[in-house]
Parts: C-alpha cells; sequence; structure tokens
C-alpha cells in the first residue's frame, strides 16, 4: 500500500489512515462474528430437558417420602415389641407376689393400677386408635394371659418368635376379663388370633 501511494503520489500519512481504519474495521468486525458464536453457543435449557429435570427430582422425592414411612413404620413396631414385653414382665411379676395368679382387669386403667408397682405408667400403643392399633390383655385372673399387639410390618422378625396359635384364655369361674388400650373390649369368649399373616404379635402363658 505504501508503495502503491508512492508510486501515484498519495499522500503517505493519507495513506497510514487508510490502513489504521482498515485495521479497527477488521476488529470490530471479528469482535462482532465472535460475540455472535458465543451467542449462539449459550442455549438455554429446553422444554423437554426441563421436564426430565423436574421428573427426577418428583422422583427422588417419593422415594424420600416412602423411606421415611417405612422408618416410621419401623420405630412403631420396635415400640409395640418394646412395651408389650414391658407388660409381660410386670404381668409376672405381679403373679409372683399374688400366689402366682395373674391379674384380672376389666379397663387400661385397672390393670394400670395392679400393675403400678411393677411398671410406670403402663403403655399403650403408638397410635392407639382402635381394634387395629391398640394393646389387648386378657387373664382368667388365675393362671393363664395373653398380651397382644398388631404390627405394621408383616416381615418383622418377632412374628417369627411369638405365639402363632388362636389363642383363648381358658376361663376360670367362667371369666375371662379382657383389658384394652383403645376400643372395645372384646366379648368374654373371644379368641385372639395370633397368626402372622393378620401381623399380631402375642405373648401367653
Amino acid at each position: 500500500m505504501l508503495f502503491f501511494a508512492a508510486k501515484y503520489g498519495i499522500n503517505k500519512r493519507a495513506t497510514q489512515n487508510i490502513l489504521s481504519g482498515y485495521r479497527e474495521q477488521a476488529l470490530i468486525q471479528k469482535y462482532e462474528e465472535g460475540g455472535d458464536n458465543m451467542r449462539k453457543n449459550e442455549k438455554g435449557f429446553t422444554l423437554i430437558e426441563l421436564l426430565v429435570v423436574i421428573a427426577i427430582i418428583g422422583l427422588l422425592a417419593t422415594l424420600a417420602i416412602v423411606s421415611l414411612r417405612n422408618a416410621q413404620q419401623r420405630a412403631r413396631d420396635t415400640k409395640r415389641i418394646t412395651d408389650v414385653k414391658s407388660i409381660q414382665t410386670a404381668v409376672e411379676l405381679y403373679a409372683s407376689e399374688n400366689s402366682n395368679a395373674y391379674p384380672s382387669a376389666a379397663t387400661w386403667a385397672a390393670l394400670e393400677t395392679a400393675l403400678e408397682p411393677y411398671i410406670t405408667n403402663l403403655p399403650v400403643d403408638p397410635t392407639n386408635s382402635g381394634a387395629s392399633a391398640r394393646y389387648v390383655y386378657a387373664s382368667n385372673g388365675a393362671d393363664q394371659y395373653v398380651i397382644a399387639t398388631t404390627l405394621e410390618d408383616p416381615d418383622q422378625q418377632a412374628l417369627d418368635q411369638d405365639s402363632d396359635a388362636s389363642e383363648i384364655v381358658a376361663p376360670v369361674s367362667g371369666v375371662v376379663v379382657f383389658a384394652v388400650s383403645a376400643g372395645s373390649a372384646p366379648a368374654d369368649d373371644a379368641k385372639i388370633d395370633c397368626a402372622d399373616a393378620d401381623r399380631v404379635y402375642c405373648l401367653v402363658e
């Protein structure tokens, strides 16, 4: 360009200004092209991608809720088993000091009174909401009793270690007394079904 300017008598400074303008124009064009490329590469999430993310979050939330519910059920069942064993211990202690006769109580409050020296605050089922969620104590007032509760988990290992028969307490003088922590007491001649299929955990004597 400078040779061309010298040959044809074009001012050198003007030529340099022209060259400088070309360079600036080239830089501006290159910058603009780079910006366009950057904008092309900056893509947002598509609708499908957003739906996939939402579905994954929903699945994880569902799994967390199910896991929490199962953990809560196991905790309640553990308490039920522990409570029933505590009641059994108190009943046996009562019998040891009362001519080997087990307490006879028609209400849960009466049973609590009878066992008061041997257990503090007779426990009740964690939900204690009725026939399917309560503790049951049956006794003939002499040599037999059944303590039962219904578990929530059918695979609970404790169900393999309890009595599985349909238990009925042999009456003494025609009387079998039931005490329940919730709901109405069974009839005097009722059986307590301890079958594992019904998730009933029973301790008997």
